[in-house]
């Protein structure tokens, strides 16, 4: 039996949050770009100001927020499209094994550590 990879269905509702998230973001900004412009005809002094910095900063928020949907949408398309060209996953080497198939121990050698206790006594000689 074959294993199915999930990889591509988490990768595809994560893109799918993430425009859902910034598409409501964007429409909140458009609200708050509209009442404040909606707004200011009616409205003098320091009212109309304080709505026009809110219409600003809602505008070049706005203009982020499709900055970075367009972004993730790019991504989606791309992701979606290189994912019948990728090779299905391998799985990953244990590299530990795979070192220690490299290494080779000389266990013979007088400074050797083959994991059992030596019959030699080490010099403690202290002056």
């Amino acid at each position: 039996m074959e294993d199915i990879d999930y990889r591509q269905d988490r990768q595809s509702r994560q893109f799918v949050f993430s425009i859902m998230g910034l598409s409501v973001i964007a429409i909140a900004m458009v609200l708050m770009l509209v009442v404040a412009l909606q707004c200011m005809p009616h409205i003098d002094g320091a009212v109309f100001r304080l709505l026009a910095n809110i219409a600003w900063l809602s505008l070049t928020l706005l203009l982020a927020v499709l900055v970075f949907l367009a972004w993730t949408i790019m991504r989606f398309i791309r992701h979606r499209l290189l994912a019948r060209r990728l090779p299905p996953s391998e799985e990953h080497l244990d590299a530990w094994e795979a070192a220690g198939e490299r290494m080779n121990l000389d266990n013979k050698a007088a400074n050797s550590s083959s994991g059992q206790w030596r019959e030699d006594q080490p010099d403690h000689d202290i002056d």
